[in-house]
C-alpha cells in the first residue's frame, strides 16, 4: 500500500468505492465463469464489499481467508456435480443454449440450479469434442465419435479440477494481490521470485524452450513462428502453418492436443535444458481430416533460446527499379550489444548498398528499453526532444536526440499493429511527430506507462516476498503526444482480424488515460509531401486485393463473435456456428517478390531460406514496399 500510494501516478484512494471493485473483481478472478460459486455463497461475502479497504489498511487478510474457504468448499460441490454428470448421454436434438459471455450471466441462485448449470458446461465441452473428433476421424461412425468425445470431455474437467484444487493459498492469495494492483492501473503487477525469473529471463531475451510460437485453431494448436537456430528450427522438421497434434508428457505418454488450452500445451513444451519432448507434427494440407502420411513424430531437445535480434534483408521485384530493404526489429531489447548498435551496424550496411528506402516493422514489438528506442530515434533526426517523462512526485524529465545530427537520410515507412507497445509508440510516434516516416498498418497498444520494480521485504531482508513492477508515471513523444489509450494512428491504415474492436489498453475499463501536454518541437524539414496521394494509392490498391478483402471478412465475424457470445447446444446448430466462425484469409503467393541477403551474410543460405518463408509472402509487408515505391517516386517528382 505504501509503495502505491507513494509512487503511483493516479493512486486509486482507499476507500468503500475501491473496496467494492476489489470484491467484485477477485470473486470474477475466482470464477469468472460462474460455475462453482452460488448466489448463497456470494451473500457470505458481502458483509466484506464495504470493509476491504479498512482491512487492507489495518493488515488484515478476513476477506481473502473466507473466499479461500468458500472458494475451496465450492470447487468440492461442483467437482460432485462434474462426477455425476460424467458418463451423462446428451440429447443433441434439443434446443438449448450456453452463455459464454461471464458478464452476462449471473450466479445460479442454488446449489439445485448450480448443478444443473453443470450439465450445460458439460454438453458444451461434449459438443467441442465431439465435433474435433468427426474433424480428425471422418471414416468413425457416430459412436466412435461419442466414445472419444466422452473420454475426452472428462479427462478436461479431471485435469480442470487437479489444477484447481492444487492451488495454494499462496498461490490464491499472489491473484488476491494483484487484484488490488490492478485496480491502479493495468500494466502494474505483483511477481513472486519465481514469476519474477520468468520475467527476467523473457525481457533479457533468452530462455530454455523449443523455439516456437503457437496459435489455436478450430482444432489443433498451429505454429506461426519458429525462432531461428532454435530446437525445433535445428529439428528441420517443423515449420510455419504445422499443426502440432500430440506431444509427450514426463512419463513419455502422448497427449492428444485437440481442442487443449494454448496455456497448457505450453507447459507439455517446457522442460530442463538437454532433456528431451516428442511431437507429434502434421504438415498442412487442404483436405478435411488427418492425412496420416503427413504426420511424423519428431523428437525435439530442449535448449537456451536467444530471441531474435534486429534483422534486414534488399527487397527485390522485377519491375521495381528502387532500391529497397526490410528491417525487423522485434523488441527493443538491451545488453552489452543493444539493439540500438545492431541497428546502427544494419543501416550503415544498407547504406553502403545505396539503399533509398526503408520498410522497419515493429509489428508485435511489446517494447522494451526505452534508452535503446532513443538512440534509435536520433539516427533519423537533426535534433529535438525525443521523450518526455513526468513522474508521480511532481518532478519531470525531457531526453534529446543524443546526436544531434541525421546520421541516416534514407525514406522511411514504419509497420505497426495492435501489439506494437510502449517503446515502439515512442520510435513510431516521433517519426510522425517530426513527420519522418510514414507510418502503416493500425492503431497501436497504447502503453504510454513507465514502470519500476519495487522489492517487498522486511526492513533487515530477512523475508523477501518478491517485487512489484508499478507504473511510476507517463512518457510523451518529443511533440508531448501521450501514446496512453489511444495509441499511435497510422498514417496509413491496412485492415486486420482486429479493426472493428477494441484492442490493448481501450478493452480495459479502468486504462490510465493522460492528456497531451502543450509543448512546441523546433521547426524540422518535412520528409513527407505527398502523404494525401501514397494514401490514395495504398487505399486503391488494398481495396481490390483479394487478401485484405478476406481479412475484413475475417474482422466482421471476429466482431460478430464477440457480440454473439450464446452457443446453441442443439448440435447441427452448433456444426453451423462452429463453420461460420472459421474464416480464413487468403493465401494465394505474391508472384515476383523476393529477399536478398546482405552483402555480409552471402553465405548464410539457411537464414535466407528462413526469411523467405516470413516475408516473401507476407501481403503487409509487400502493400508497404508499394507504399516506399510511390513514396520514392512521388517525393522526387
Amino acid at each position: 500500500l505504501q509503495i502505491i500510494q507513494e509512487n503511483h501516478p493516479s493512486p486509486q484512494t482507499i476507500d468503500d468505492a475501491l473496496s467494492l471493485k476489489i470484491f467484485d473483481s477477485f470473486i470474477n478472478t475466482l470464477d469468472s465463469e460462474k460455475k462453482y460459486f452460488t448466489i448463497d455463497q456470494i451473500h457470505e461475502l458481502q458483509q466484506f464489499k464495504n470493509k476491504i479497504d479498512d482491512q487492507l489498511l489495518a493488515g488484515s487478510s478476513q476477506f481473502f481467508d473466507e473466499c479461500f474457504s468458500l472458494y475451496q468448499n465450492a470447487i468440492s460441490n461442483s467437482e460432485t456435480y462434474f462426477n455425476k454428470y460424467q458418463k451423462h448421454s446428451f440429447d443433441l436434438k434439443l434446443n438449448e443454449s450456453y452463455e459464454s459471455n461471464s458478464d452476462q450471466i449471473s450466479f445460479q441462485s442454488s446449489k439445485k440450479a448450480l448443478k444443473k448449470h453443470w450439465r450445460l458446461v458439460l454438453k458444451r465441452q461434449y459438443l467441442e469434442e465431439l465435433y474435433l473428433s468427426e474433424i480428425k476421424n471422418p471414416q468413425y461412425n457416430f459412436e466412435q465419435h461419442n466414445q472419444i468425445a466422452q473420454k475426452k470431455t472428462i479427462e478436461h474437467f479431471t485435469h480442470q479440477f487437479v489444477e484447481l484444487k492444487s492451488k495454494s493459498k499462496k498461490d490464491l492469495f499472489e491473484k488476491f494481490i494483484n487484484t488490488y494492483l490492478k485496480q491502479n492501473d493495468y500494466q502494474s503487477e505483483y511477481y513472486s521470485k519465481e514469476e519474477l525469473d520468468k520475467w527476467n529471463a523473457n525481457y533479457n531475451r533468452s530462455f530454455v524452450g523449443v523455439g516456437i510460437s503457437i496459435e489455436t485453431t478450430s482444432d489443433y494448436p498451429m505454429v506461426t513462428n519458429v525462432i531461428f537456430n532454435g530446437p525445433c528450427w535445428k529439428t528441420n522438421k517443423i515449420f510455419i502453418g504445422n499443426k502440432f497434434l500430440a506431444i509427450s508428457d514426463e512419463q513419455g505418454e502422448m497427449i492428444d492436443l485437440a481442442g487443449l488450452p494454448i496455456k497448457e500445451v505450453l507447459n507439455l513444451l517446457k522442460g530442463k535444458k538437454g532433456t528431451e519432448v516428442t511431437v507429434k507434427v502434421q504438415n498442412q494440407g487442404n483436405e478435411p481430416g488427418i492425412d496420416q502420411a503427413q504426420i511424423e513424430e519428431v523428437i525435439i531437445q530442449r535448449d537456451q533460446v536467444t530471441m531474435e535480434q534486429a534483422n534486414s534483408f534488399i527487397l527485390k521485384e522485377s519491375s521495381s527499379e528502387n532500391n529497397i530493404a526490410y528491417l525487423k526489429l522485434p523488441r527493443f531489447y538491451r545488453g552489452e550489444e543493444g539493439c540500438a548498435a545492431h541497428i546502427y551496424s544494419l543501416l550503415k550496411e544498407l547504406e553502403s548498398q545505396n539503399v533509398e528506402g526503408v520498410i522497419f516493422d515493429l509489428r508485435n514489438n511489446k517494447g522494451g528499453a526505452s534508452f535503446e528506442a532513443i538512440q534509435i530515434t536520433g539516427y533519423f533526426l537533426e535534433g529535438g526532444p525525443i521523450m518526455r517523462s513526468q513522474y508521480a512526485d511532481g518532478s519531470s524529465n525531457m531526453r534529446e536526440d543524443p546526436e544531434p545530427k541525421e546520421k541516416f537520410d534514407m525514406k522511411l515507412v514504419v509497420m505497426t499493429n495492435p501489439r506494437s507497445a510502449s517503446a515502439s509508440e515512442l520510435f513510431a510516434g516521433n517519426m510522425q511527430d517530426y513527420k519522418r516516416a510514414i507510418i502503416v498498418g493500425s492503431q497501436t497498444f497504447g502503453k504510454g506507462t513507465m514502470q519500476n520494480f519495487h522489492e517487498i521485504a522486511e526492513e533487515n531482508d530477512s523475508l523477501q516476498f518478491g517485487e512489484i513492477k508499478l507504473s511510476v508515471g507517463s512518457y510523451y513523444t518529443g511533440k508531448g503526444i501521450s501514446p496512453q489509450y489511444k495509441g499511435i494512428q497510422p498514417d496509413i491504415e491496412l485492415p486486420n482480424k482486429f479493426s472493428l474492436t477494441k484492442t490493448g489498453e481501450r478493452k480495459i475499463d479502468n486504462a490510465l488515460k493522460f492528456d497531451d501536454l502543450d509543448v512546441k518541437i523546433p521547426k524540422a524539414k518535412s520528409h513527407i509531401k505527398q502523404l494525401e496521394n501514397i494514401r490514395k494509392l495504398s487505399k486503391s490498391r488494398t481495396s481490390n486485393n483479394e487478401y485484405f478483402t478476406s481479412i475484413l471478412e475475417q474482422a466482421k465475424q471476429y466482431k460478430a463473435e464477440q457480440e454473439n457470445t450464446t452457443i446453441d447446444l442443439n448440435y447441427e446448430n452448433f456444426k453451423k456456428q462452429k463453420l461460420h466462425s472459421i474464416a480464413q484469409s487468403s493465401n494465394k503467393d505474391i508472384d515476383d517478390f523476393e529477399i536478398q541477403l546482405l552483402s555480409f551474410e552471402k553465405d548464410k543460405l539457411d537464414k535466407l531460406k528462413y526469411w523467405q518463408e516470413k516475408i516473401e509472402n507476407d501481403h503487409y509487408i509487400y502493400e508497404c514496399f508499394k507504399i516506399m515505391e510511390d513514396y520514392l517516386r512521388l517525393e522526387e517528382g
